[in-house]
């Protein structure tokens, strides 16, 4: 089972899948996220980050996975110093 981290500090969140960095964000310049799923037998799980310039997609095979790093974001005040 993997692990997930999260560091939100100074203007940057960097998530964490097993100790290897997978993302690394600017807050001020993201402006929000969604996640979805696709597919009926082989579901695709997204997390779509909108960004002020350009919007970056997530996709993951593994519900956990994509449970995990939601459940990080979900748990982060990411948006205080934008409003």
């Amino acid at each position: 089972m993997s692990t997930f981290k999260i560091r939100n500090q100074d203007n940057k969140v960097d998530i964490f899948i097993d100790n290897i960095i997978h993302l690394s964000l600017k807050k001020d310049e993201l402006i929000g996220f969604q996640s979805w799923i696709e597919g009926v037998e082989h579901k695709i799980y997204y997390i779509e980050f909108y960004m002020r310039k350009k919007d970056i997609l997530a996709e993951y095979d593994k519900k956990s996975m994509w449970i995990g790093i939601l459940k990080l974001l979900g748990n982060e005040n990411l948006f205080k110093d934008n409003f």
